[in-house]
């Protein structure tokens, strides 16, 4: 079966006309309108079974478009010249605090601001760790005469910030391998563990790093949500790899943002099913749970916020999402795929002529589409 290329961005559609065509052929009767035409009995006439089909693509998650299931939800759809209600805007509170940055006016230096976020109290915290990872490493071992543990001794602060200004300083001078930097001698390597292990390890300062973001800068009424990836190329489980994008090779982080300044007001970095299995509304599709788990982390940090208006690309849009945000006092807009669940059939079926709009709504969620270069669909609550 051929599809019409214009329907939609996403390969992952069916185009079912040519079957409803066969069919409406053989059964004239049956053909009182385009949806009667690919109904049940028809198809058992002719021997037809339609199969139900689930789209499903690791890009898009699964929550993806099927015939049997937009059925029930197609007719609560209206096109908009049939209702006269003008939806209501639920109106914005930043919070307990104004939107803006909330930053000490006396910071002026580019360190003065790194150390808002990296405080000498999270540093503090990391010397703790480190030496108590060294005694018990070397807790009842006989060490060799040439062993490189008998030169240890406690890490100080000091020494410990040295360490984050040599890291950081590697990152703006990249060189040829990791030796051009220091050893790799086999003696000082870490036993490997198990990803969750690992992630222990440092979950506890990225939720310290996260709690920093929204202290010095409350977020204005847009929001946005998207991802990015941290470039990264050593041996780690969760690595992600996505030839489409810039940065091809690294670490998948979700963020949310203020949509005026780009600030960070949230990051969730992804360790593959960790991350999943940590995620609110375990009953949802991950790509809705995300934007959730990232607006809830929000609203903990900024008691009494409402009105948001959250802006996603297609990864994230649907009517779930929609509907799960509004209840949050939180609005919607972004682009989506039609396969999408719950969507009106008919918004695939349109066939546009030049600077036409469709447009259909059920209760507050309104589904758009127009056509520029291809079909551009659209969803807002």
């Amino acid at each position: 079966m051929e599809r019409d290329p214009e329907l939609s961005q996403s390969e992952d559609e069916f185009d079912f006309t040519m079957l409803n065509e066969e069919i409406s052929a053989v059964h004239k009767e049956l053909q009182d309108t385009e949806n009667n035409s690919s109904s049940d009995d028809s198809d058992k006439v002719r021997g037809v079974r339609r199969r139900k089909i689930r789209v499903i693509d690791s890009e898009y998650d699964s929550d993806t478009y099927t015939t049997e299931d937009s059925q029930s939800y197609s007719s609560e759809w209206i096109t908009c010249t049939e209702s006269e209600e003008t939806p209501s805007r639920i109106p914005f509170i930043a919070g307990d605090t104004t939107a803006g940055p909330h930053a000490p006016l006396d910071k002026e230096e580019p360190f003065d601001f790194f150390k808002l976020f990296v405080t000498d109290e999270m540093v503090n915290e990391i010397v703790i760790e480190t030496n108590n990872y060294a005694a018990k490493k070397l807790y009842g071992k006989t060490l060799s005469p040439y062993s490189i543990w008998r030169n240890w001794r406690n890490v100080t602060i000091e020494e410990m910030w040295a360490f984050i200004g040599v890291i950081i300083n590697m990152g703006t001078m990249p060189l040829a391998n990791l030796q051009e930097y220091w050893s790799r001698n086999d003696t000082i390597q870490r036993q490997d563990a198990g990803p969750r292990t690992r992630l222990q390890l440092v979950s506890c300062f990225l939720d310290y790093i996260n709690s920093k973001f929204v202290y010095y800068f409350t977020p204005g009424r847009e929001i946005c949500v998207d991802e990015s990836t941290i470039k990264f190329q050593c041996r780690v489980s969760f690595i992600a790899y996505n030839p489409k994008k810039p940065t091809k090779r690294g670490i998948r982080v979700y963020a949310m943002a203020d949509s005026t300044t780009g600030y960070i007001c949230g990051i969730l970095p992804y360790y593959g099913s960790l991350t999943t299995d940590s995620l609110i509304r375990r009953d949802l599709p991950v790509t809705t749970r995300i934007p959730l788990h990232l607006y809830s982390m929000l609203l903990e940090k900024l008691p009494g916020a409402q009105g948001h208006h959250m802006f996603t690309d297609r990864y994230y849009t649907s009517y779930i999402l929609a509907e799960e945000l509004l209840k949050l006092k939180c609005h919607l807009t972004g682009t989506i795929l039609t396969n999408r669940k719950h969507l009106p059939e008919q918004i695939k079926k349109i066939k546009f002529g030049k600077k036409s709009t469709v447009a259909y709504r059920k209760g507050n969620t309104l589904c758009l589409a127009w056509k520029d270069k291809r079909v551009v669909t659209c969803l807002t609550n």
